[in-house]
């Protein structure tokens, strides 16, 4: 059964690091880099003699470059340099190159409740990681976005790798903590800490807003908390006419949260020029963010939102840039002029990119009184927003039938990759209900 909303949770991933009565740790995060050399075996399978040495050899044992050296060749040590030989004349065997160890130190809360589960790291975190390393070389001169992105490790791991990356949350905590693990991993140059919340945007319509507009919903998060704040308020005032002095107190604690998290979201505000870096995000990731119906539900829809305008703004633009090109070209050579912007690409084919969305998942099973039997029913909604491959189609039949039940509209197209192919880089446990996905928006 699920736990209650107030009931601390604790992660997996820091159930054997952290010791127990504590609410705030740092823990360093180990990850090995892929092999830059990889470990050749036909080196070892034969054993060429260098000019000089086959030069000085008798007649019969001049065969070639690839002569079996003599006995006393291999115990001078005068045989080809692919391979080295100890006093009695046996092979050294080569090692594999050392794999390159990295770290990343994180500060975390422990024992949250689910409201502030952000603050902590979870394993899809770590699954996700595992691809950024996978991928390195491809992320080069990329720009990311990470939805939910709690602490920040994903984010401050993309920054070794890309070339910028939008780390968003919408807890105050957790923006907190991501701030102070960017500057501590010394990214602060390729990682911009902003502020999204879900709830505001999922059912707005960006394609018809302004650059001016999209701002303002992107910043709308102080007027809710103005909202939380002004009814924060009056539960305050209504519970000490009461003399409930327990519930004023609950309340009063509320007033000093939401006041910290109004004043601390100026600090993650949006700026115009960000609204480019939102363009041009090449790859969106989000790990550990399905674990509550109605904020799947947020998540998703902004998701989409945020995907589908993105494509909109490089349309216009390619659209844009062609409108000049053909106007700056000579009439006479309007014709080799439109062959080349197609063959070039321009803004107008290879520059307006299929955005492409990373979920890195968790099933979390739960036993329901409904079904008296143990199922993941957030990842099944979650599921609901998703048409699988073809190939996966006959798997997502108990998908099609929860989406008919809920009504949602599915909003992505998308494939399971297979974790079981994917190096696992971090130290984790990585667990069998560990699902990562590869999702396309639906236009």
């Amino acid at each position: 059964m699920a736990s209650p909303p107030d009931e601390p949770v604790l992660s997996e991933v820091h159930m054997e690091s952290c010791p127990p009565h504590v609410t705030s740790w740092s823990t360093r995060f180990c990850y090995s880099l892929p092999q830059q050399q990889q470990f050749d075996r036909t080196q070892l399978s034969s054993i060429t003699v260098p000019a000089e040495a086959a030069a000085a050899a008798p007649a019969d044992q001049q065969t070639g470059a690839g002569a079996k050296p003599s006995a006393e060749q291999l115990a001078n040590g005068t045989a080809s340099s692919c391979v080295e030989v100890d006093a009695d004349g046996d092979l050294l065997l080569l090692s594999r190159p050392a794999r390159r160890s990295q770290h990343i130190s994180i500060q975390h809360s422990l024992a949250t409740p689910v409201s502030r589960c952000g603050e902590q790291v979870w394993l899809g975190s770590c699954l996700l990681c595992d691809w950024l390393i996978h991928n390195a070389q491809q992320l080069a001169g990329c720009t990311l976005l990470e939805f939910g992105a709690g602490v920040g490790l994903t984010s401050i791991l993309a920054a070794h790798f890309a070339q910028r990356v939008l780390l968003t949350d919408t807890d105050a905590g957790a923006l907190e903590l991501a701030a102070g693990n960017v500057a501590a991993n010394g990214v602060q140059e390729r990682v911009s800490v902003r502020r999204l919340d879900w709830l505001q945007l999922f059912d707005t319509q960006l394609g018809r807003c302004s650059d001016d507009e999209v701002l303002s919903l992107l910043n709308s998060a102080s007027s809710s908390s103005s909202r939380v704040s002004r009814a924060c308020s009056s539960a305050a005032m209504h519970c000490a006419d009461a003399a409930d002095e327990a519930a004023a107190a609950s309340c009063q604690e509320q007033q000093q949260q939401v006041n910290g998290s109004s004043s601390s979201s100026s600090s993650y505000a949006w700026l115009p020029s960000d609204l480019q870096q939102l363009c041009a995000v090449d790859v969106w990731l989000a790990a550990d963010v399905v674990y509550n119906e109605t904020l799947t539900d947020a998540f998703m829809r902004t998701a989409h939102q945020l995907m589908t305008w993105q494509q909109q703004q490089q349309q216009q633009q390619a659209h844009t840039q062609q409108e000049l090109l053909h106007s700056s070209a000579p009439r006479h050579a309007a014709g080799s002029s439109s062959s080349s912007s197609s063959r070039h690409g321009g803004k107008g084919s290879c520059s307006v990119r299929s955005p492409v969305l990373l979920v890195a998942v968790e099933k979390r099973f739960n036993f329901t009184y409904r079904d008296l039997d143990a199922r993941a029913s957030t990842f099944e909604h979650f599921m609901t927003y998703v048409v699988p491959a073809p190939e996966a189609a006959a798997a997502a039949t108990a998908t099609a039938a929860a989406a008919a039940t809920s009504g949602s509209k599915p909003l992505f197209s998308g494939r399971r990759l297979a974790v079981s192919d994917l190096p696992q880089a971090m130290e984790y446990d990585r667990s069998a209900d560990l699902e990562l996905w590869e999702l396309l928006p639906l236009l």
